[in-house]
């Protein structure tokens, strides 16, 4: 699957270019904010992609978890141009450093 935010997390491709944007904000080195938007031109004949453009945009947030070097993400984003593609993701993930 391409990207996380929009259509991305649900589609496949043959071939992609793909163009992330994003802007993230610290606040004392225990939360940060960001905010993306992907791009992708997708090649896909089974589905029938030729040079397709798709985009999504996103919100993540991350901070300290409850246990010594853990960090908790969540991640969502929303197709804005999805050729069919619906819905939104939700992408939640525990980051433990040994």
């Amino acid at each position: 699957p391409l990207g996380e935010r929009g259509p991305g997390a649900r589609l496949r491709a043959e071939s992609a270019g793909l163009i992330n944007l994003s802007y993230g904000l610290n606040i004392e080195n225990v939360i940060r904010f960001e905010v993306g938007y992907d791009q992708a031109l997708v090649t896909n004949a089974q589905q029938g992609y030729k040079t397709t453009y798709f985009s999504g945009i996103g919100v993540a947030t991350s901070f300290n978890g409850p246990w010594d070097s853990t960090r908790i993400r969540i991640e969502t984003g929303y197709p804005v141009v999805a050729h069919g593609v619906q819905g939104f993701t939700i992408n939640a993930q525990f980051l433990k450093v040994f």
